[in-house]
């Protein structure tokens, strides 16, 4: 395969990455292997692996539960320890403490390593899991003994705080209400106190202010008053007063008092608003009314507060409160310098320079806890001595695998040699390509729509090119293309300050550099090929028209030459400058329309012909090819034919309709619209051949397929009689759903099953049936479905025309300067706001339609599944907050 260095935007930003164009043009070669590892020391050899990152392990207990896996405890104590560790992390940020991240993985995996090596040679025979085990417990005990102790101080002194208010708010309440020292009191038990209720039984107290016949007639009646004081969440206070209001048809009062200072919740330590509440309630002879009210505080969290009876134990309460208040904020303070110092102990970093030691510790745990997820995917083989494990291994890293295995089998001395052999399979195996940061981004437009089968064409190395075309081919301006080019590179000088930073936006945005610093490059590009500059043309190199005679009222041009690079400017502005772009850009659309569903017709000719099915050579890809290029490959050619000539301005021929011409009246051109000699005879023709191709498509094939089937039984049942394993050499060899290579690159184990099965010519027909209609029809609607590159330029160009006229030079031509920076103001608006931000958007989605739908359904399967590899780096690289 050719070795090509890719990326040259890397050399100019750092680094040199190397790709393989083979690499990504078809996925890595995969073998299925059998690795038999020894019991004991198995984990050694799996953290090894893990290093490598090159093995993608088959579970051979999917009939087990996750309780029954040999491993199952070592996985439960690293739930446990890495649930100790989340709680420490959350800790840590209720106190705003900072924790820094391992940073980068592969350095930090380097590091550990160092670090291990380190301890086994001081090894003291006590497990490093077993300690951090410990330690963890220890700190844990510790900090839930202090937060315990914390949140009881908190409650405790979150109630004085409260009681303070209480007697603050009730006193002005009651003080105010003029109440008579005469007022009846109802006997009170201790147990009342005890439950928060305070409670005065009063005669008429709310209305010995009011004179008239309304205070005797009250007064008459002995009307009895009694109130509870409490406090209750101010946002609950509107629901508080409406359920006293229903519950007791109204004839409870309350007042609410709203405290200043923001009371801290001793659980979460945030900050909760509470008002002060007294709710006066007729009841002084009987208990009802105030059980009911009391249900209420109940149900809406409400505490309720003892009111002092006198004036003297008031004074003496209020003395005591601020006093234990006072207290209480020294020992509060001192609790939490504990809970930080403690805290801020576990987020040091173990090192000079390296993460926090909860970050470390968080890392080791999730690493130790995928061993052991990963050993509980192996069987027990040969007594128990040693583990058996199926699993997918790219080529290319098998030799670096057995290496590996044979140096920590040296290193563990080991009586049992750990064994990496193949094994055959019928299973398609995964699809694996070596990505960097350029090439990732545009296969994950492609997997998007689907994963590449295993060893398929892969189309994301073609879209590193057509994607940002097409897009530039819709969002074509000199202005605009530049914005986004200078965004983009903008992204790339910026993404290793963002890593280094921890800004995780900005990181996320600059996984898209290179894709938006090439769409801006190629919308730069097309703009210049459009001579558009935020809709204005630039009169670089002068004109190559000029003015001719004038012939009644039009004005004859005299065509001097060619432009030297794009379009003349004097288009932009002339009478028919509309209908010239439309006629431009929509044949422009139609020609590279063409050529990428050729394109793709091409890409199944090299899937044919490296997985060897010639079937689908001469009976898929020829009659596709005389299809699209005898009806569409034709219209493109006489484009160009029809732009190499002089025509009369007022009668030039129509292309579409003599298109149309083709299957409605077998080629015959219309009078004054042939372009060549002989056009009839060589349009009959092509029609001929494009409608001889579509039962070829449709019938050959399955024709072809049950005739090999039908002569491989004639032969005799022996033949089949292995069944699955044995299937018919004429499905092997032609069937698209086959699987491909070497023998262990076929066949099934490892859970995938067989996905061979026996010859059914119905279904065969029908899919046939449909590819054919898919093709012939989608070559129709496809070559339509491209004229959206001239539609979305025609938008984008006459946006940006509307912008600039209407903002611009409109207040340009008023000579008012306020009015001018208005303009500017709203043009700048309009422009990064709709044409930068919308229109960037709707042209990258039509670019993404056309890649998905028209070109790669012309080739594509998708139904493949990506490697997924045992790695410490993908495990790591999850956030660990």
């Amino acid at each position: 395969s050719t070795q090509s260095t890719w990326g040259p935007v890397h050399l100019l930003f750092g680094g040199t990455p190397r790709i393989s164009i083979m690499g990504i043009f078809r996925s890595e070669a995969m073998g299925y292997y059998e690795l038999l590892l020894p019991s004991e020391t198995a984990r050694d050899f799996v953290e090894e692996l893990g290093r490598i990152g090159g093995l993608q392990f088959i579970d051979l207990n999917a009939h087990q539960t996750a309780f029954q896996r040999n491993y199952v405890n070592y996985t439960k104590r690293c739930d446990e320890m890495e649930r100790k560790l989340r709680v420490f992390v959350e800790q840590a940020g209720k106190y705003d403490i900072k924790i820094n991240k391992i940073g980068d993985v592969q350095d930090f995996l380097e590091s550990l390593k160092t670090q291990m090596n380190q301890r086994e040679q001081d090894s003291d025979g006590h497990g490093y899991l077993d300690e951090l085990e410990n330690l963890f417990e220890e700190y844990d005990r510790e900090l839930t003994e202090l937060n315990s102790y914390n949140e009881r101080l908190t409650r405790e002194y979150n109630e004085k705080v409260e009681m303070k208010h209480v007697i603050e708010k009730a006193s002005t309440f009651i003080q105010g209400a003029n109440w008579n020292d005469a007022l009846s009191r109802p006997s009170r038990s201790d147990s009342d106190l005890e439950h928060g209720a305070s409670r005065r039984a009063m005669e008429s107290p709310l209305l010995t202010s009011v004179d008239g016949p309304l205070a005797s007639r009250v007064v008459e009646r002995s009307m009895r008053f009694s109130y509870l004081t409490g406090v209750v969440a101010t946002s609950d206070t509107g629901r508080f007063e409406r359920m006293l209001f229903r519950a007791t048809k109204g004839n409870t009062y309350a007042l609410f008092s709203p405290i200043d200072e923001a009371i801290n919740d001793p659980v979460t330590n945030a900050e909760q608003h509470k008002s002060v509440f007294i709710v006066f309630y007729q009841g002084g002879l009987t208990n009802a009314m105030e059980n009911k009210v009391k249900k209420i505080c109940d149900a809406f969290g409400a505490r309720r507060y003892p009111y002092p009876e006198d004036k003297s134990s008031l004074i003496r309460l209020q003395q005591d409160l601020n006093s234990q208040l006072q207290e209480g904020t020294q020992v509060i303070s001192k609790t939490r310098e504990r809970i930080i110092d403690l805290l801020s102990r576990m987020a040091a970093p173990r090192r000079v320079g390296g993460p926090a030691a909860l970050s470390e510790w968080l890392a080791i745990v999730q690493k130790e806890k995928s061993i052991y997820h990963t050993l509980n995917l192996f069987k027990a083989s040969h007594g128990k001595q040693t583990l058996r494990a199926e699993c997918w291994c790219p080529d290319s890293l098998r030799d670096e695998v057995s290496s590996r295995l044979s140096q920590q089998s040296r290193k563990n001395a080991d009586t049992i040699p750990a064994l990496l052999k193949p094994l055959p399979t019928h299973a398609q195996p995964p699809t694996y390509f070596k990505l960097n940061d350029f090439t990732a981004i545009f296969q994950e437009i492609v997997d998007t729509y689907g994963t590449p089968q295993y060893q398929e064409a892969n189309p994301a190395l073609f879209t590193c090119v057509t994607f940002p075309f097409l897009f530039g081919i819709m969002f074509g301006d000199i202005g605009h293309g530049s914005l986004l080019l200078l965004f983009g590179l903008y992204l790339m000088w910026a993404n290793d300050g963002a890593k280094k930073a921890g800004n995780e936006g900005l990181v996320a945005l600059c996984k898209a550099r290179y894709i938006l610093t090439l769409m801006g490059f190629f919308a730069l590009y097309v703009g210049i090929m459009y001579n558009d500059f935020l809709s204005l043309g630039l009169n670089v190199w002068g004109t190559t028209w000029l003015k001719g005679e004038t012939v009644g009222d039009k004005q004859e041009w005299v065509h001097t030459g060619i432009y030297p690079i794009g379009i003349d400017p004097v288009w932009h502005g002339a009478e028919n400058e509309l209908l010239f772009f439309n006629s431009l850009k929509m044949k422009i659309s139609v020609i590279l329309g063409v050529i990428q569903m050729t394109f793709g017709i091409c890409l199944k000719l090299s899937n044919a012909l490296h997985f060897n099915r010639k079937l689908d050579i001469y009976f898929e890809f020829i009659p596709q090819m005389i299809f699209m290029q005898s009806l569409f490959g034709y219209m493109v050619i006489m484009i160009f034919i029809k732009w190499g000539q002089m025509w009369d301005i007022y009668n030039p021929p129509n292309l579409i309709n003599t298109l149309i011409n083709i299957p409605l009246h077998l080629g015959a051109v219309a009078p004054g619209d042939d372009l060549y000699d002989g056009q009839a005879t060589v349009q009959l023709i092509l029609f001929i051949f494009a409608f001889l191709s579509v039962p070829v498509m449709l019938l050959v094939k399955p024709l072809i397929l049950n005739s090999r089937h039908k002569a491989e039984q004639a032969r005799g049942p022996a033949l089949l009689s292995g069944g699955h394993h044995a299937p018919s050499r004429l499905v092997e060899e032609d069937d698209e759903e086959n699987q491909h290579g070497d023998a262990h690159h076929h066949g099934g184990g490892g859970g995938h099953g067989d996905e061979h099965g026996e010859f059914n010519f119905g279904e065969i027909m029908i899919h046939q049936v449909i590819e054919t209609i898919e093709f012939v029809l989608g070559a129709v609607s496809n070559t339509a479905s491209y004229l959206r590159l001239w539609a979305l330029s025609l938008a984008h160009s006459q946006l940006a025309e509307v912008f600039f006229s209407k903002a611009m030079l409109l207040t340009i031509g008023s000579g008012n300067f306020f009015m001018i920076f208005i303009g500017f103001a709203v043009f700048f608006g309009a422009t990064i706001g709709v044409l930068m931000m919308m229109d960037v958007l709707e042209c990258f989605l039509h670019s993404l339609r056309l890649h998905w739908v028209e070109f790669q359904n012309k080739f594509y399967k998708g139904d493949g599944y990506k490697f997924k590899p045992f790695s410490f780096m993908e495990v790591l690289a999850a956030p660990t907050d």
